[in-house]
């Protein structure tokens, strides 16, 4: 499918890598990319991470399996067998890094039996949310939804990503959800990780 932005709107079943590359022709400004552009950053910041993706890393794993699982979207999730992991539970295996090696290629998250049961257990929790696990409802919205528009004052392309987007009239409150992992659920501690991250 062509995914080549020309016209202001929201667009369903966009890939993530597609919408991160910019579909707009004449490039556009998500929401990071302006933050790049604020002090303390400068527009060299900008411009070094649009051509260096951020590194993966097991947090990042872990939150894109969540993600997927509670989102329905994505490349999915490959968990290493538990008999081709080393004896102390590392990948480090021949047949471990060649599993890793094929799903990474397909474009899938990898992750070890202990971390898919970690992620599991996230996404039971949230289904199992009175509010949160409503959110979520399949019948009341959308996934993964990319937005494009002209920024009327700087007439410059912008773009956003929302994890949820209710269906119109689904709710009397519609409720854009952003979903986030964090090392904690305590009230202090997320509400200092969320300032920390924007």
């Amino acid at each position: 499918a062509d995914f080549t932005i020309t016209e202001p709107g929201v667009y369903d079943a966009m890939p993530e890598h597609v919408y991160h590359a910019d579909p707009v022709p004449d490039w556009s400004l998500s929401k990071s990319g302006a933050q790049l552009l604020v002090p303390p950053n400068t527009p060299a910041h900008y411009l070094w991470t649009r051509s260096h993706p951020r590194p993966a890393t097991k947090a990042l794993d872990i939150g894109t399996a969540v993600h997927e699982l509670v989102l329905g979207v994505g490349a999915g999730v490959a968990v290493i067998p538990e008999d081709i992991l080393a004896r102390n539970g590392a990948a480090s295996t021949s047949e471990a890094r060649a599993f890793k090696a094929e799903a990474e290629a397909a474009g899938q998250t990898v992750l070890k039996p202990t971390e898919w049961a970690e992620v599991k257990a996230m996404h039971d929790t949230l289904r199992e949310h009175p509010i949160a696990g409503r959110l979520f409802d399949p019948d009341r919205g959308r996934p993964e939804q990319s937005m494009f528009w002209r920024d009327q004052q700087h007439g410059i392309w912008r773009r956003a990503r929302v994890d949820w987007l209710p269906n119109p009239g689904s709710t009397k409150r519609p409720v854009i959800v952003d979903y986030k992992t964090a090392r904690s659920a305590d009230p202090r501690t997320w509400a200092k990780a969320a300032t920390d991250l924007g």
